[in-house]
């Protein structure tokens, strides 16, 4: 308080934020590994959620002119955890405005056929071949995003945990030139 606002103190309390973020986020992965979650399972409307999310994202990627689509199919709804699976809603859509070339496209749909199926794609032509099973690792970050871009490489570890937690799966799939494409697959209740 006696120096008043310089760089330095600006650093150190963004640092200090951001290592307090990370230490959140490893707990909250040490709980699911430990399994200390009791998770209440309940049904909610899935599209209602998804669509909520998506306009918040449309207006936080505005900054980039990234283009959100969609195709989200109507009163779909789920038995699950419903702030965990909100949670790994945003993960994917953050990673997804994260990781999408400026003036890009992320294009997100919502089908229900045997089973829930979410799928959120994204235009990163940078995009490095990597080894895709290796993202889920914890603090993995392939060589293009080793730079900080406000992530911890933590955020898939969490969103494969809380799939795992609530019966489903997750699977990437990424093409040189195209981009990403995310897939969630979540059982109905019926299966």
């Amino acid at each position: 308080t006696e120096l008043g606002e310089n760089e330095w103190l600006k650093d150190i309390r963004f640092e200090g934020q951001k290592l307090n973020e990370l230490v959140n986020k490893l707990v909250e992965l040490s709980r699911m590994d430990e399994g200390e979650y009791y998770l209440e399972f309940k049904k909610f409307n899935l599209t209602d959620i998804l669509k909520d999310i998506v306009s918040e994202f449309k207006y936080l990627t505005s900054n980039k002119n990234i283009t959100i689509t969609y195709d989200i199919e109507e009163e779909v709804e789920i038995f699950a955890n419903e702030k965990q699976i909100t949670k790994l809603i945003y993960i994917l859509f953050d990673n997804a405005s994260k990781y999408c070339d400026n003036n890009g496209e992320i294009n997100c749909t919502l089908k229900v056929s045997k089973n829930i199926i979410l799928s959120i794609e994204n235009s990163y032509k940078d995009i490095e071949q990597t080894d895709l099973e290796k993202l889920f690792d914890r603090f993995y970050r392939s060589d293009s995003a080793r730079q900080y871009a406000g992530g911890f490489g933590v955020g898939l570890s969490i969103a494969k945990e809380i799939l795992d937690k609530n019966n489903g799966t997750i699977d990437i799939k990424s093409e040189k030139g195209k981009g990403t494409e995310v897939v969630i697959t979540i059982p109905t209740r019926d299966n």
